[in-house]
């Protein structure tokens, strides 16, 4: 991945869109294999080019800064990832309105962070909320199985949502 990150740099130029994609999916790639302090790295590095050409506001600049959050909180720096993630979540409200998947995304990001903080009747709040305004549905289901609400798996409103969730995605049932 950084060869081909290399020759996009060299060929279509550090700013171009496509070199932004490639820094992103390979600051992503460094945070699922657990290499946080690269992952966080580049995409500080990234953000700063994003910001730069797309503007503040750009959903690829806020998708950076959500997944920024994301390095973050498994790093245990929830505090900063906290801050990032209510950032992101003001200018999706504002510029995408309550309903979007992406700001409801946002809304599971800070849910996320409140669960990793302890503060579970928050995250709760917030996840109900999530759900509630077009969470994403790969998020929606995955969400019993994310080691960041490990610290809900008992608690029966973290159980009732995370069925209803499982109840909805499964449809209608056809009884012919």
């Amino acid at each position: 991945m950084r060869e081909v990150l290399e020759i996009e740099r060299r060929v279509l130029g550090p700013e171009h869109p496509e070199t932004l994609r490639s820094l992103a999916n390979l600051a992503a790639t460094l945070r699922q294999t657990g290499r946080y302090a690269e992952s966080e790295k580049l995409g500080r590095e990234t953000l700063e080019i994003l910001k730069r050409v797309l503007g503040a506001e750009h959903p690829q600049t806020l998708t950076s800064i959500h997944n920024r959050a994301s390095t973050l909180q498994a790093e245990g720096r929830y505090p900063e990832a906290g801050k990032l993630c209510g950032e992101v979540l003001e200018v999706r409200r504002r510029v995408l309105g309550p309903n979007h998947p992406d700001t409801a995304a946002s809304i599971y990001c800070l849910a996320r962070n409140a669960a990793l903080e302890g503060e579970n009747d928050v995250a709760i709040h917030l996840l109900q909320e999530a759900v509630g305004h077009g969470l994403p549905q790969e998020a929606a289901h995955g969400m019993g199985s994310d080691v960041g609400f490990r610290g809900l798996q008992k608690d029966a409103r973290f159980e009732g949502l995370v069925s209803e969730i499982r109840q909805h995605n499964a449809g209608p049932v056809d009884t012919k």
